[in-house]
């Protein structure tokens, strides 16, 4: 016991020695915890901790009216001295946001005797205490203070971890925060941990047989701040509420949007909270002033909404706020169109225009970024010029190169010939092929060919069938024909009294066909057909030789002529794409475009062909070949087809005249 008695006597001591007065004439900030000086407990136990707060607001400052109320335990048989240490520690999160400020009024007794404070080496203050052999001890402390504020929100915090450096286990802790009147669950922000009771005017957290695991925090709105909100919602909620009065409540709002992040509660986000609202009190506003015919005024809300548009757009970045990004266009050029002559609005609009084009370009959507450059230039006439001409091109350019990125060519051909005329988009009299194969059925049967040229794998439905439509027509003018065509294919249908009289028939019909290098194999075919058929007969047999001469060989010259023709233009824009600079970048993409049609023509050849038949049966003929694009080829048949009844009879008049030479010899003998 003398010992422990001589212990806290040095530590006073010592403490007297080195100190200097903590606390301050005016309001202190920071909150007060009762604990064993230096950790140094000396085996004296926490049994219960009771701490209850009274908050008010006097004079626009909030009060924190605190008593703090420590059962102490001495569980040995000796006396132990130890030494109160006030305020306890502070750890890094409380840091951050309260002063050490100490009240001006700290009270603390012992068994309800007041006690004198010794100041502490480096701040705050000692109390030397002793608890008898197995004796305890109730400790009272109270004290005062000012809570921090910043634009409303106000924080409460109170060190319950510092209790864990009494030794054992308490039976029970307790923390009550009550306010001075009644508290709507809005007015609180946030709290950490979560309160064990909330009765609508105090919040109270309950811990009983275990040591603190954390601090209490309390974050709120100053109770003047929320009643000044309260009476602007109630304000914008009445029937009639001006727009102005859906403006105000919308200010407030945007402010508690901007709260910062709570210090105990970074994951808390007040402008995913509350940023709703302040849009929803906009667009409220807009409908109020449209009502009561106030023009102006909803020009104005128009550009309030665009500013928090684009906050958000900002906030979420790249393409996550494409979405806010075109609300804060809109509403910006609803705003302008409405009169108001704002350069920042006007601005806003702008910039906005300017990255969904990018961002729409960067995704390959050329049609929407053609849009929105578009909308720049309605609201920045500088847009078609200089600058803005060239970012128009840049934007345009860069969703042609997307597009063919993703395998999108004839997107991209529509995006440069959108900014630059179709003859910038192909070689000009030399486009890329309408079809990717073209088949031609050619039958000939007694009396009719018949001919069906299909186009395969088309990129322009409309063209196609256009040119099949176009064709069709113009082999109407020839008489004797029978002519149909759909999307896809055109049919003839020729009659014929003799070969040679099909020849010339297929003559006019060539000479009458457009000069589309598509029907380049239908054109070949009619050209260069030359078509016999030779029957012999005797008393025993008729043989049937059947010939016709097909040359396929013009069509691929034709095809490979334009590929060459187009392919040399490419190279020459890839010889002057070098450098920087739309001039440039159109150059690239005119040479891998280009070079793209030339091979479609080269590949059109290799998978065309020409598929005849002949089916006679009078003349015993029924035989097929196919032609590849490009080949001449001598297709022939024949057929001996043998005189069975001519046989027949003649084989039956023999036995006929064998009997009767038979008879007659018979008879004669």
């Amino acid at each position: 016991m003398q010992v422990n008695k001589m212990l806290a006597l040095v530590l006073v001591f010592c403490a007297l020695l080195f100190a200097r007065p903590t606390q301050a004439a005016g309001p202190g900030t920071e909150p007060m915890a009762a604990v064993p000086a230096g950790g140094k407990a000396n085996g004296i136990q926490l049994q219960s901790q009771t701490v209850d707060v009274n908050l008010s607001q006097v004079d626009g400052q909030v009060w924190a009216d605190t008593q703090v109320w420590l059962r102490l335990s001495n569980p040995v048989t000796d006396t132990v001295a130890v030494v109160l240490a006030l305020p306890g520690p502070v750890n890094a999160t409380m840091a951050k946001v309260i002063s050490t400020t100490l009240p001006a009024d700290i009270k603390l007794s012992v068994e309800d005797e007041p006690q004198d404070f010794q100041p502490a080496e480096g701040g705050g203050l000692l109390v030397p205490i002793e608890i008898r052999g197995q004796g305890n001890i109730s400790v009272r402390m109270s004290y005062r203070q000012v809570l921090p504020e910043n634009g409303g929100l106000v924080l409460f915090a109170y060190p319950l971890t510092a209790s864990r450096q009494w030794a054992g286990t308490p039976e029970s802790m307790r923390v009550t925060v009550k306010f001075s009147g009644a508290l709507p669950a809005e007015q609180i922000i946030g709290q950490a941990p979560l309160a064990d009771q909330f009765d609508g005017q105090s919040l109270t957290w309950d811990l009983a047989g275990q040591k603190a695991g954390e601090d209490v925090w309390l974050a709120f709105m100053a109770p003047d701040w929320w009643a000044g909100f309260s009476k602007a919602r109630s304000a914008a909620a009445a029937p009639g509420a001006s727009a102005a009065q859906q403006v105000a409540l919308s200010e407030l709002y945007q402010h508690l949007a901007s709260l910062s992040r709570l210090p105990f509660r970074p994951d808390l986000d007040f402008y995913v909270r509350y940023y709703p609202a302040a849009v929803g009190a906009l667009q409220t506003a807009i409908d109020a002033a449209k009502a009561a015919g106030q023009p102006a005024e909803e020009g104005r809300i128009h550009g309030l909404l665009a500013t928090l548009y684009g906050q958000q757009a900002d906030r979420l970045g790249d393409n996550a706020g494409d979405l806010y990004l075109q609300l804060a266009a809109n509403e910006a050029q609803m705003a302008l169109t409405s009169g108001v002559d704002d350069p920042a609005l006007r601005k806003l609009a702008g910039d906005a225009y300017r990255q969904l084009a990018t961002s729409a370009a960067t995704n390959g959507e050329a049609t929407t970024a053609a849009d929105y450059l578009n909308r720049l230039a309605a609201i920045e006439p500088s847009a078609q010029t200089g600058a803005g001409a060239e970012q128009q091109q840049a934007t345009r350019l860069q969703v042609a190169a997307q597009q063919i990125a993703h395998g999108d060519r004839e997107s991209a051909r529509r995006t440069i010939a959108e900014m630059y005329g179709q003859d910038a988009a192909e070689v000009p009299a030399a486009a890329r092929p309408l079809a990717e194969q073209a088949v031609l059925v050619v039958k000939t049967q007694p009396g009719q060919r018949l001919i069906r040229l299909t186009l395969g794998d088309f990129r322009e439905t409309v063209a196609v069938g256009a040119m099949l439509d176009r064709a069709a027509e113009a082999i109407r003018s020839v008489p004797g024909v029978q002519v149909s065509s759909a999307t896809d294919w055109l049919a003839v249908t020729l009659p014929y009294a003799d070969l040679a009289g099909l020849t010339s028939l297929e003559q006019s019909i060539a000479g009458a066909l457009p000069d589309d290098p598509e029907l380049a194999l239908l054109a070949a075919m009619l050209k260069t057909d030359q078509t016999s058929l030779q029957v012999d007969e005797s008393a025993y047999q008729r043989q049937s030789d059947y010939a016709e001469r097909a040359n396929l060989q013009t069509v691929r010259e034709t095809w490979e002529g334009l590929a060459d023709h187009i392919d040399r233009a490419a190279q020459a824009k890839q010889q002057g794409a070098e450098g920087q600079g739309a001039a440039a970048q159109l150059a690239r993409l005119q040479g891998i475009l280009w070079s793209g049609d030339a091979a479609a023509w080269r590949a059109l050849a290799e998978a065309s062909r020409a598929e005849y038949s002949v089916e006679m049966p009078q003349a015993g003929l029924s035989q097929q070949w196919v032609v590849q694009a490009g080949v001449a080829r001598l297709m022939a048949a024949d057929s001996i087809a043998w005189r069975y009844e001519r046989i027949l009879a003649i084989g039956a008049g023999g036995a006929l005249a064998l009997a009767l030479i038979a008879f007659v010899v018979w008879r004669w003998a």
